[in-house]
């Protein structure tokens, strides 16, 4: 059986990242800190996905402006592509935002998401709509404008042109300029007015790219009387850095979309459009006529006085002497009314307290994972760096006042240290993706404080007690790195997981079905069993399981029968335990760039029926960015080998039927560009190459097939889409499997992408679609014969259907495997 885990862990560097590590900051890096203190500026960058902002102007507008900078991405990225690993879908929803999230560390702006779902590629916003339910979307927006008040609005998208872009993108854009006018009419989502009030941003912008105009050059010979052309390639002598590093920088964060970006310095122009608001007589301050200081609030102006001071004096040599200052504009903004500004502020002066005191706060578990209703243990340290009088009042851990660590006046740089147990909360939620099962609620918790692990800390300052939430951490040493930060996460007692999340069968009455159970806890006994959730009557017997360790392993195989009845069918592997049921896998998510995330899943797993002929059972798979079709190949009875680019050559070839490219490969693989001539001369000599899709960009080599093959951007992103045959008498249409229309219905995500554009007259068109209104395309499915062989290439999303369980889609691939047959 192909181990999709172990594949995984060869792709993915399993070492959590050090995302977690406390921030230290440098004097002049804290004065620039009070500088933004003193700013009450608030802007909104609002797009469709995570990567589609532009990482510049949020790094211009949060540290040259010192402007509260928001992005709002519409999704999470979930339905787009991956280039570290093979996980879609879900998993990576997650990643992306997390790579988001720190993204925003990077380039100082803060991160927001509505509850949009990223289905995959949509050529016009009007699909978008359908599917995310549009007035839904749009008070989530005005949600946001309302929430946040910010001043400026950008876009990073025109919402005057509809189809020339991704319709997320141009839907992203008419939402924003809708929720513009919408979030200051009491008329428009007033059941939000309970608890908002209305809020009426100034200037709407659109954010222009050369990307919009076909390239640089293009871009460069343009008009661009209507655009503001604001300078953002600004140095910032306090971060020692210029404006595009800290924006590379971000930008690299989404490693998952393969935007590593090269640093730049100099000039650098930024265009925008202004949409509405009041025009700018000084182009290089979009808040032009806004009242940016602390005199925009109530009793703001000595606030705003006090920081001035504390600029002109600033202590950069013993920065403890800037800590009386700071605490006494803590007391007075904490003394204003509630506003959106006295919460970021009191935030940002805390901060700077911090900072300035070198004071080290950390409570870290001794486990990474930690369970409901079970010990675990802890230690907490409290270090003052500083000659300033801190005194340590009290800890609240789970909402519990910790008695054993006492009230103490911290001296300079003595470590207060103290190991102590706590028995998790029965109701502490569990560390999951919130918005995968409770979407609504998660899009207002984001405006909230988490609560997630978090403990508060009270300090007294000159009498004044100032109470700090941090995040209980994980920590560990590592041989090569040292000290590494993580997550601690929340997990069941058990996690509870089937091998294959989908069998398909023909006629059999029996399936053997294997699970495994991890252990999170020190000792773990109970029983398992599988259950249908289509036939509650149809079960498999308990079976015992005793006296499991931490993090002790186990697999068991059940063997299941199969109703008559049905084609389809779901089983759940349950888990029972003094009065408890356990049933969801505990799928850890790991990787060097981002803190590791957990995925909680139902254990379950879907029998189908699918009559497949299959011959040519032989086959290497070459995996490019990533897929599961090997595992599903191997699910239905195929030979599938796993090889490397190393293992192409002739004399390792000649032992498969097939040779399956996996997506993106000549996009992923540079050693292509030689081993390509050993993958024509197998098709030569009698075997068939299956190349799924690869990006017409940043090919590593033109030469992907031995005739002349031009791939393009055209897809269908319709999966009902009508098909028609071209050649309904070709072998792949009627061998092993009499393909029919109907096998092209319950398609998922999309019909297909990147199909073929030109192409030499030996490519035998299959297949012709369309989608929606877009002209008709037959580069959907080509087979050329080369020799005693085969090469076909196809944008057919196969990477999606298989692991749906498509039928179709699995009789299709066997025909494509079996073509072989037909040079015999």
């Amino acid at each position: 059986m192909f181990n999709r885990l172990k594949y995984l862990i060869l792709l993915a560097v399993t070492l959590p990242c050090s995302a977690q590590k406390p921030v230290k900051l440098t004097p002049s890096e804290i004065y620039h800190k009070v500088e933004k203190l003193n700013t009450l500026a608030s802007a909104l960058y609002i797009a469709a996905h995570p990567d589609d902002e532009n990482t510049r102007l949020i790094t211009y507008l949060s540290n040259k402006e010192h402007a509260e900078t928001s992005y709002l991405s519409l999704t999470r990225g979930n339905g787009g592509q991956n280039l570290i690993s093979n996980e879609l879908g879900d998993v990576l929803g997650i990643i992306r935002t997390q790579e988001l999230l720190n993204a925003r560390k990077v380039d100082g702006g803060v991160q927001y998401f509505s509850t949009a779902n990223d289905f995959g590629y949509s050529k016009r916003p009007g699909e978008a709509y359908d599917k995310w339910q549009k007035e839904s979307i749009l008070g989530q927006v005005v949600y946001t404008i309302r929430k946040l008040q910010p001043d400026i609005i950008v876009n990073r998208f025109d919402h005057r042109t509809e189809g020339t872009t991704h319709g997320h993108h141009t839907a992203s854009a008419q939402l924003s300029e809708l929720a513009f006018k919408d979030a200051g009419n009491k008329n428009k989502f007033s059941n939000q007015l309970k608890t908002l009030k209305t809020f009426e941003p100034k200037r709407l912008f659109f954010n222009a790219s050369w990307w919009f105009f076909g390239g640089k050059e293009q871009f460069a010979k343009a008009d661009k009387s209507k655009y503001i052309p604001l300078e953002t390639g600004v140095y910032y002598p306090l971060l020692g850095k210029s404006n595009q590093e800290i924006a590379s920088l971000s930008r690299s964060q989404h490693q998952s979309q393969g935007f590593g970006d090269m640093s730049s310095r100099g000039s650098d122009i930024d265009y925008l459009e202004l949409i509405y608001g009041s025009k700018l007589n000084n182009q290089q301050n979009l808040f032009e006529g806004i009242d940016t200081s602390w005199n925009r609030i109530e009793n703001g102006k000595p606030i705003g006085n006090k920081i001035s001071q504390l600029l002109e004096n600033f202590d950069f040599k013993t920065p403890e002497n800037n800590v009386n200052a700071l605490v006494e504009i803590y007391s007075l903004i904490e003394n204003l009314d509630d506003s959106i500004w006295k919460e970021r502020k009191l935030n940002e002066v805390k901060e700077c307290i911090l900072f300035c005191t070198g004071l080290f706060i950390e409570v870290s578990s001794d486990s990474q994972f930690i369970s409901p209703n079970e010990t675990a243990y802890f230690k907490f340290e409290l270090t003052n760096r500083s000659n300033y009088p801190i005194e340590f009042r009290q800890v609240n851990i789970f909402g519990e006042q910790l008695k054993n660590i006492n009230s103490v006046l911290l001296s300079n740089n003595e470590a207060k240290i103290e190991t102590f147990s706590l028995k998790v909360p029965n109701n502490l939620k569990l560390s999951k993706a919130e918005y995968l099962e409770n979407p609504q609620e998660s899009f207002y918790n984001q405006f909230k404080p988490s609560d997630e692990l978090i403990y508060h800390i009270q300090l007294k300052f000159n009498d004044i007690n100032i109470t700090f939430d941090k995040k209980i951490v994980y920590k560990f040493k590592d041989e090569v790195k040292g000290e590494v930060y993580d997550n601690v996460l929340v997990v069941p007692k058990i996690s509870t997981a089937i091998k294959n999340n989908i069998y398909i069968i023909e006629n059999q009455k029996e399936q053997k079905i294997s699970t495994s159970i991890k252990s999170y806890v020190d000792t773990f006994s109970g029983k398992a069993r599988l259950i249908s959730k289509t036939n509650p009557k149809n079960k498999s017997d308990w079976k015992e399981i005793t006296g499991l360790s931490l993090y002790q392993e186990i697999n068991l195989d059940f063997d299941v029968s199969i109703s008559d009845n049905l084609l389809e069918e779901i089983f759940e592997l349950e888990v029972v335990s003094n009065n408890e049921t356990f049933n969801k896998e505990v799928q850890i998510i790991s990787y060097n760039h981002i803190p590791t995330q957990v995925l909680l899943k139902d254990t379950q797993t879907e029998i189908k029926k699918i009559e497949i002929a299959k011959t040519n059972s032989k086959i290497a798979y070459l995996m490019g960015a990533g897929d599961d079709i090997p595992m599903n190949l191997q699910n239905i009875g195929y030979d599938v080998s796993l090889i490397s680019v190393d293992q192409i050559t002739k004399a390792n070839l000649a032992n498969f039927d097939a040779v399956i490219l996996g997506i993106r490969a000549f996009n992923t693989i540079k050693e292509l560009t030689y081993k390509n001539e050993i993958l024509f001369d197998f098709v030569n000599n009698g075997g068939i190459i299956i190349n799924q899709y690869n990006t017409n960009h940043s090919l590593v080599t033109d030469k992907i097939a031995p005739y002349k093959l031009q791939l393009s951007r055209d897809r269908i992103t319709n999966e009902d889409a009508e098909v028609t045959f071209l050649k309904p008498n070709h072998q792949v249409l009627n061998y092993p499997n009499k393909i029919t229309k109907q096998d092209f219905t319950g398609w998922v995500q999309e019909q297909g992408l990147y199909y073929a554009s030109e192409y030499d007259s030996k490519f035998i068109p299959i297949l012709e679609s369309k989608d929606f209104n877009d002209p008709k395309t037959q580069g959907i499915l080509l087979i050329a014969p080369y020799g005693k062989g085969y090469y076909v290439y196809t944008g057919l999303s196969f990477f999606r259907q298989l692991p749906a369980g498509v039928p179709g889609a699995y009789k299709l691939f066997a025909n494509l495997i079996a073509l072989k047959n037909e040079t015999k």
